[in-house]
């Protein structure tokens, strides 16, 4: 069996300078990161991002490739029926995507922790299969796969979330967990 090596994520390096992740990364070994897009250290939100040229030249200059990009999703609902929060969280991701294709990552995940949080679950699950759809191909234009994971998909694969059967879903979104 092979050797796992887990990538850094600069998760839990919120109290410190980003320079301080990317030694520690090397202290490691690690030559791949992921990137948490999330403050102190990139800020994003609907109407766009910061930090992710300044980011990218401090992983530039510790030789490390953010090889996954993962934003925070706290605020955002991709199974909204509300036509403002489909609004705001597509425009949200979007923007993930722009920053995440500054950084170098060619994978975005997008954790689910719930699909709905409120309202009709089957709805929800067909608005948010309607959306990520809709991401994955944006994110074609920026070379960038995403990678749907979280609870949700531990159980099952929402409803739809690929259009077509399986093996006609895009090859720029799979299922991680």
């Amino acid at each position: 069996m092979g050797k796992i090596c887990l990538e850094g994520c600069n998760r839990h390096y919120t109290r410190v300078d980003f320079r301080e992740f990317c030694r520690d990364q090397i202290r490691f070994g690690k030559k791949q990161v992921e990137i948490w897009g999330a403050v102190p250290q990139l800020f994003i939100d609907h109407h766009g991002y910061q930090d992710a040229e300044k980011m990218k030249a401090i992983l530039d200059d510790y030789d490390l490739v953010c090889s996954t990009f993962t934003p925070k999703t706290y605020r955002y609902n991709l199974g909204s029926s509300s036509p403002d929060v489909r609004t705001w969280t597509l425009s949200y991701f979007k923007e993930c995507i722009k920053a995440a294709a500054v950084l170098g990552a060619d994978k975005m995940l997008i954790y689910l922790p719930a699909v709905t949080r409120d309202g009709d679950r089957k709805g929800a699950e067909e608005i948010f299969a309607e959306n990520v759809q809709s991401l994955a191909e944006y994110a074609a234009d920026y070379k960038i796969s995403l990678v749907v994971g979280g609870a949700e998909c531990i159980c099952r694969r929402p409803a739809g979330i690929f259009k077509g059967d399986e093996k006609n879903k895009s090859s720029f979104c799979e299922l991680l967990f």
